[in-house]
């Protein structure tokens, strides 16, 4: 199978890894999807992988074309504009662990309702923990990650649905 950006064909073992891209120019914030085949010692080709994805970034400065959205304030809790007054409705679950342990599980549960109709394109959660997160969606497995200092941003539009229509 060859791809539409590039098809690196098969690379000796001594070359397969860091291969320099030598396909179609890349776009600023264009979407890229790869698969990867292996071959065993005796020459035999694996399944094709799975196939992933990726997005590039913005390459040069007129490609930037957000603008300033926050609300800079010191009390980020009391201002009713603020971002996490959204917080103020999630329902917090605390675990029973013992109290002289360090390590406590806690669990977030919020509601998003989508109304019936609608199509989700796009859905980024944006989430950091300083040790670990899982982030579920109606029990299904969506994403992970584990820091507070670089938050993961998980696209969850598969996970979510607009409510079902009434029977007629």
């Amino acid at each position: 199978m060859k791809g539409d950006l590039w098809d690196s064909g098969k690379v000796g073992s001594d070359d397969s890894v860091l291969v320099p891209y030598k396909g179609q120019p890349l776009e600023s914030g264009m979407s890229a999807f790869w698969r990867v085949q292996v071959w065993d010692q005796a020459g035999a080709a694996s399944p094709w992988s799975e196939t992933a994805h990726w997005s590039m970034g913005l390459l040069h400065a007129d490609d930037w074309k957000g603008k300033w959205i926050g609300l800079d304030e010191t009390g980020v809790y009391k201002n009713p504009r603020s971002p996490f007054q959204s917080l103020k409705m999630a329902r917090w679950i605390w675990s029973a662990d013992d109290p002289g342990q360090q390590t406590v599980t806690r669990w977030f549960k919020s509601t998003v309702s989508i109304p019936a109709g609608r199509v989700v394109r796009h859905a980024g959660f944006v989430l950091g923990a300083d040790s670990s997160f899982e982030l579920k969606i109606n029990g299904k497995y969506v994403g992970r990650g584990g820091s507070v200092v670089m938050p993961e941003v998980i696209d969850a539009a598969a996970a979510l649905q607009p409510a079902r229509m009434p029977s007629k």
